[in-house]
This record gives structure tokens, sequence and C-alpha cells, in this order.
């Protein structure tokens, strides 16, 4: 695809967070009672849920006896925060294909649910947060990726047209937004979606990995 813009969600298409989101159950129980070598079971089932801590932790808690906590968004926000100033990687080949379009010339902008705090921690521990432009959350948009209002915002920031840019997304509920109001995509291989069959078949392009774009 030939494009002068790039706007790309974070988790998931840029760094390896969402096993850290989808495992935030598991890690308050080994915060607050030292728990750990959880069932197999109990993991896939967590993993592939929607994030919803308080949900989890009282479906572990009647099947397999848990403890059972209630966490405010705040905390699930400040265990994140930990990770992303930590131990959360980039995805392969991700540094290498943003510096081929900095060579090129393509304007390159952030559109994420991560909310800055976060965002910006990893971005900076990276390394990453110069080859963007700005960085804008569905936080200060005021509406989740179901809406393409923080599309439509980071187009009109830079400057760009959904034809002369491409989104890079990695979630099946956003790629739907995307393709409803006509913008290009490049769907990314992330194993947290369970529906990867449906984003290829949305996408415009889809790769496995960055290094298929070098």
């Amino acid at each position: 695809m030939d494009y002068k813009f790039a706007v790309f969600d974070l988790d998931g298409t840029l760094v390896e967070s969402m096993k850290y989101w989808r495992g935030l159950p598991f890690a308050f129980l080994n915060e607050k009672y030292g728990l750990k070598d959880f069932p197999e079971e109990a993991i896939e089932h967590v993993i592939f849920s929607n994030v919803n801590c308080n949900g989890d932790f009282k479906y572990l808690s009647e099947k397999y006896g848990y403890p059972e906590i209630t966490v405010t968004l705040q905390e699930v926000f400040d265990m994140m925060y930990k990770f992303y100033s930590t131990v959360i990687d980039i995805k392969p080949y991700v540094r290498e294909f943003l510096e081929k379009l900095k060579s090129e010339g393509v304007r390159c902008a952030i559109a994420t649910a991560t909310p800055i705090r976060e965002s910006s921690a990893v971005l900076e521990r990276l390394g990453l947060a110069d080859y963007f432009e700005f960085v804008l959350t569905t936080q200060d948009v005021g509406k989740g990726k179901e809406y393409p209002d923080i599309f439509d915002i980071s187009l009109e920031r830079l400057g760009a047209t959904k034809e002369n840019t491409v989104v890079f997304e990695d979630a099946l509920y956003s790629i739907k937004t995307l393709k409803a109001n006509g913008y290009r995509v490049c769907g990314i291989e992330d194993y947290c979606e369970s529906e990867k069959e449906k984003v290829k078949e949305l996408s415009d392009v889809y790769i496995e990995s960055y290094k298929e774009l070098l």
C-alpha cells in the first residue's frame, strides 16, 4: 500500500502488552497473596475474556477457591503502569519498520485506549516516542474505538486523509470500526486476539510480523 501517514494502535500492535492486561487477575493474586502456578484452564479462561478483573476474580473464586478480590480502576492502571515502566517489550521488527517509515518521510501518530501515563512510560522506556508526532487516547476523545472519533481526530491533527493513511491495528472490534468508516487497515497478528481469521478477512493487509514490511 502507498501511504504518507500511519496511525498505530499501541497494545498488541507496537508492544507486547496484551498478555499483561489479560493476566491482571493473576498478577493481583500473586501480589496480594503470593499465589502462583495457576491451572492452565483458568489461565486460558481469563486470558481470552474481556479485561474485567473483578469478574475474573469471581470466576476464579467460584471455580478454584481463590480469594475474591475487588479492585478499583486506579489499582488496575497502577499495576499496569508497573509493567509498562519495567517489563513490557517491543514487538519484533517494530523499530526497524519505524526507521523505514521515517526514512521515507511517512508521518506517524498513535491512537490508543491506553491512558497517556502508561503509554508515555513504555514509549519513552523503549525509545519509541520520537517516531510519533503525538499520542491520542480514547480518554482524550471521550469515546472508545467502537467509534471512529479517535481515528478521525488523528487524521485531522496530521492533516491526512483516509486515502493517504494506513491504520495499524490488532483488535477485531477496532478494525470493524475502521472498515465501516472507510479506513485502510494493516492487521497485526497478536496471540491475544482470538478471532484472527476475521481480522485477516477485514484487513486490507495482514501481517504476522513487521519483517514482512521491511
